[in-house]
């Protein structure tokens, strides 16, 4: 990752070769970055799964149980009449 062609177009002078030196520094970081991001995600994918199954069931189960109130609530009032 830190070459740049095959060798037959080299720096001549030291501007130039800072000027190659921070080109494959900044290419090697750019891909390092990639890579780490790249790997997390795959890494993290099944607990983010998780966690958003375990956030929706939750949900779930306050909707029935607020549901199951509300028409608990509206069947006494109805019985009440």
């Amino acid at each position: 990752m830190s070459t740049i062609g095959y060798g037959d177009i080299t720096p001549k002078n030291e501007v130039e070769q800072l000027f190659a030196l921070f080109g494959m520094l900044c290419g090697s970081v750019a891909f390092a970055y990639g890579l780490t991001n790249l790997c997390s995600i795959l890494f993290y994918y099944k607990q983010y799964e998780v966690d958003f199954k375990s956030r929706m069931d939750s949900i779930q189960e306050f909707l029935s149980w607020k549901y199951h109130q509300d028409a608990c609530e509206f069947n006494g009032a109805t019985s009440i009449d």
